[in-house]
């Protein structure tokens, strides 16, 4: 595992499994958030975050989240392992809402300077609620067009996750010891 996409509804757990994962596995992290928005929340030319996602995709070991679905080929085409984060869309609406709440004004990790976390707007909302419908399917094509290149595997409960990523941390504690 060198090349890792992390896949799913805002508040579904991307950021953190990212970082879990990186931590673990001792690899570079990028969360694609990071690329697409400019200080203000305002978004970067395409061409520009294309650039950035090409190059980052070509590294050669990463843990990437982020959908952005117009570049998702670029990167299932070269990623070994695919996570796809699936849990139900009212707790992905909750952990939003709770994270603006409880995070206002606060610079988080995974995004640029100049975006602050804030209150989630209901246009935000809806697409949260609507990515099964809207998203989930062009992802889930992408996945099968990659024709099995990556491993893929679907998450649908934290404790899923955890189970994961404990599985993965000992996994990596046997390898270093070798």
């Amino acid at each position: 595992m060198n090349r890792i996409l992390v896949l799913g509804n805002a508040g579904s757990g991307k950021s953190r499994l990212t970082n879990s994962i990186g931590t673990i596995l001792q690899l570079p992290v990028h969360h694609l958030d990071a690329y697409f928005w400019l200080p203000g929340w305002k978004q970067s030319d395409f061409e520009t975050f294309r650039g950035h996602v090409v190059a980052l995709a070509a590294g050669e070991a990463w843990v990437i989240d982020g959908n952005y679905v117009r570049t998702l080929a670029e990167r299932i085409a070269v990623a070994d392992t695919v996570l796809l984060l699936r849990p139900p869309k009212l707790l992905c609406i909750l952990r939003v809402i709770l994270r603006g709440l409880r995070e206002r004004g606060q610079a988080r990790s995974d995004l640029p300077a100049g975006c602050r976390e804030q209150i989630p707007s209901p246009d935000f909302l809806r697409w949260i609620w609507r990515f099964d419908r809207d998203e989930l399917p062009r992802i889930l094509t992408l996945i099968d067009q990659a024709g099995g290149r990556a491993t893929v595997q679907t998450f649908r409960t934290s404790r899923e996750v955890q189970e994961y990523l404990t599985h993965l941390n000992s996994a990596a504690g046997q390898s270093s010891n070798r």
